[in-house]
């Protein structure tokens, strides 16, 4: 994990949120950076929109939208440069405690956190 990104925590500090995209078809992290997954400013922002039917579908629809625009806009003034959306409307959060190793899984595009307490880590 990179110690230079913000991370968002929740209210009492243990823990902090990672996006994890379930959805099949492209991963949101393992298909760009694993940075996307936990920066605070993304994170902050991907709340501000998850409520958002039509946010979610149009920020990763195959056609090109006003939302995946905007969206890759945001990302390119954080520094993520060409930058797949594909995953990003199927994303939900995660809570991951500090001081705990964690990782992202790909099958196919859907992601899953897993963590050393949760499986065998090697």
């Amino acid at each position: 994990m990179n110690k230079n990104i913000p991370l968002y925590y929740n209210e009492d500090n243990t823990k902090f949120a990672v996006l994890v995209s379930s959805g099949f078809g492209a991963g949101w992290s393992t298909w760009y950076s694993p940075e996307v997954a936990y920066d605070k400013r993304i994170i902050e922002w991907f709340l501000s929109h998850e409520q958002d039917a039509d946010w979610r579908a149009n920020v990763s629809a195959f056609h090109a939208n006003s939302d995946q625009a905007a969206a890759i806009a945001f990302l390119a003034q954080l520094g993520y440069t060409n930058i797949y959306t594909g995953g990003l409307g199927e994303c939900h959060i995660e809570w991951v405690p500090i001081n705990v190793k964690w990782r992202i899984e790909d099958y196919d595009g859907s992601e899953r956190l897993v963590t050393e307490d949760t499986e065998e880590w090697w």
